[in-house]
């Protein structure tokens, strides 16, 4: 379980860092003002003190240095506004959110789209309400610059090798089908990838990359939900645009 970090507010509250009237001034001002674009000149000028000064108190609450205090700020108040818009939504639906959230891993999502640009073929398989979430990664893919990216619907891998990739999508990682595919893939050299619900699956152990998302059960309804998936796929999405993005800027 990782560790909470203390907030911004809690650490300005400790009564053991003797905050000066200055400090004081500035984390009121914060409060108030602070964006992802505030600068330290703008506090130094709206303050009629050094930079420095604000750098300094940064450090004294145990940040790196003003950028982490800044994002830090912003993003406990993104936060917050966020409970409070959702306060009394359907709380299964932010549950599979944020729990599919808690699974990602941004260094295994980082591995995988940087295989995804080295494999020729990416194919993309799963049965039932899963076609339709195989059928968005693969837009997603494409759109994202991955061209050879296309939903399989055959069973036969006879002109797939080991510069190609197989991604199975499975709820619960056991489907017959495709856990004698992904062997057969295996065996011929293909990189496998599943995204499954459940830890400790049949496809999670032949994968080369295993990604979760979190399926809970609708409370009126016996079969699971699949807005974590969604959730994961989006953030697959985001990880190839940010890449893409940042080959465009440095090209130009």
């Amino acid at each position: 379980m990782k560790r909470m970090r203390p907030s911004f507010e809690s650490k300005v509250r400790q009564p053991s860092l003797n905050l000066t009237d200055v400090e004081d001034e500035i984390i009121n001002w914060l409060r108030k003002n602070c964006t992802e674009t505030t600068t330290l000149r703008e506090i130094s000028e709206d303050l009629f003190i050094a930079p420095n000064t604000v750098f300094r108190m940064a450090k004294k609450l145990g940040y790196g240095g003003f950028s982490e205090m800044r994002y830090a700020i912003v993003s406990e108040r993104d936060q917050r506004s966020f409970s409070e818009q959702t306060a009394g939504a359907d709380e299964e639906i932010w549950d599979s959110i944020w729990r599919t959230i808690n699974l990602m891993d941004a260094g295994i999502l980082d591995e995988l789209t940087r295989k995804l640009k080295q494999c020729r073929k990416i194919r993309v398989r799963g049965f039932g309400p899963n076609e339709y979430y195989c059928r968005m990664l693969v837009s997603y893919l494409q759109y994202g610059g991955i061209y050879g990216a296309a939903f399989d619907e055959g069973y036969s891998l006879e002109d797939m090798d080991d510069r190609d990739m197989l991604i199975f999508i499975s709820n619960s990682g056991e489907t017959p089908m495709l856990v004698e595919l992904a062997e057969e893939a295996k065996s011929r050299g293909i990189f496998t990838v599943a995204v499954t619900n459940a830890h400790g699956n049949s496809l999670q152990k032949l994968a080369d990359i295993s990604l979760f998302f979190y399926s809970g059960y609708y409370i009126y309804q016996p079969f699971p939900d699949y807005i974590g998936l969604a959730v994961l796929i989006r953030e697959i999405a985001n990880m190839l645009w940010k890449k893409k993005e940042a080959i465009t800027a440095g090209g130009s």
